[in-house]
């Protein structure tokens, strides 16, 4: 029994973290730090404030991993967010590391004002972000873009 439970539960989670179709994301930059550029796909951000961002790193890190998506949980009266799974991949699109949320959602992170998960958080609350050209992109096709642009 507990094991249909934990599966149903897993599948419930894959069906809230894939997109209604394919192309149907909307993935829009809401913030850029040391260490990447931050998207939001708008198309995933539900009335209970689960949403999709990634983070298309300035470099590949040290496991040869380009960028990552995370499915995140937001709190917007406490202005912080947790994560509910998240998926790394190569430059390739080939999944790397995985986090199925199996031991519950990560720790809350605060937003601290003018930062990247300040500008999350106002994304998925109060719609507050600025389609850039990047609207019907896939993941992987935002890596080259976002690289160029980080690394002039």
């Amino acid at each position: 029994m507990r094991n249909l439970i934990a599966a149903i539960t897993a599948a419930f989670m894959t069906l809230l973290a894939a997109p209604a179709s394919a192309g149907a994301e909307a993935w829009v930059q809401v913030g850029l730090s040391d260490t990447g550029m931050t998207f939001i796909d708008t198309a995933s951000i539900k009335p209970n404030h689960i949403a999709n961002f990634l983070v298309v790193l300035k470099q590949d890190n040290d496991r040869g991993e380009a960028f990552y998506t995370y499915h995140s949980e937001f709190d917007c009266v406490g202005r912080r967010w947790r994560t509910l799974d998240s998926l790394w991949r190569d430059v390739n699109g080939a999944v790397t590391y995985t986090d199925d949320g199996a031991t519950g959602p990560g720790k809350w992170n605060q937003a601290t004002p003018n930062t990247v998960g300040d500008a999350l958080v106002d994304a998925v609350c109060a719609g507050k972000y600025y389609p850039d050209g990047y609207s019907g992109a896939t993941p992987g096709q935002l890596v080259g873009p976002a690289r160029k642009e980080m690394n002039p």
